[in-house]
């Protein structure tokens, strides 16, 4: 099938690879950091204020990004507000470059990396495609740092005083999809995953 997956470059990182939608989706003002300030991992999923998505088709995940970004500006967050994006296909989008800090746990941006399920679980089970694109994004984000942040929780763990509707428990199942990712023969639990190899090209 001629459009079978979106027509964006892939960027790669210690061998996991994701569709770089960062041009899509400018960030109006960047706030800068270096890679040691990123300390940890936020969870998320894109909420409640969006349709559910029954369809994996590119076309539709596009529109769904686009429409998570229209959001964030509305709101005046500025730019796109997670790092990466896994969609119930198995892709995986970067939506902001990991050295710019997101809009996406307040107090904590300056720190962390945001990586969102698109999707409501609230009620749903979270189905395993996402395990998976979760994970990508989570490995390329090990890869890309050179080093694990292990440190992966919940929006709600992160700001317990938040009104978010985030799903619960998902974070160790993306740490192990992410090591399973690095490490396929010998994957580590989700506490203590080994040193990913050293970042390819970004």
């Amino acid at each position: 099938m001629p459009d079978a997956n979106p027509p964006l470059p892939l960027i790669c990182a210690s061998g996991v690879a994701l569709w770089d939608a960062r041009a899509l989706f400018p960030d109006t003002a960047p706030r800068r950091r270096s890679r040691d300030a990123i300390t940890g991992v936020a969870i998320h999923h894109d909420g409640t204020f969006l349709p559910p998505l029954e369809t994996t088709n590119w076309h539709a995940e596009l529109a769904r990004l686009r429409a998570i970004y229209n959001h964030a500006l509305a709101q005046g967050w500025l730019r796109f507000p997670y790092h990466a994006v896994g969609f119930q296909s198995g892709r995986a989008y970067l939506t902001l470059d990991i050295l710019h800090s997101g809009s996406h746990v307040a107090g904590h941006n300056h720190h962390l990396a945001g990586i969102a399920a698109a999707g409501d679980y609230t009620q749903q089970q979270i189905p395993p495609s996402i395990y998976l694109a979760l994970g990508t994004a989570l490995a390329f984000l090990w890869g890309a740092l050179e080093r694990p942040l292990t440190d992966v929780r919940q929006h709600k763990v992160w700001d317990p005083a938040a009104n978010t509707a985030c799903p619960d428990s998902i974070a160790p199942g993306v740490v192990t999809a992410a090591a399973d990712h690095l490490f396929p023969d010998t994957a580590p639990g989700p506490a203590s995953p080994p040193a990913p190899a050293r970042a390819g090209s970004q």
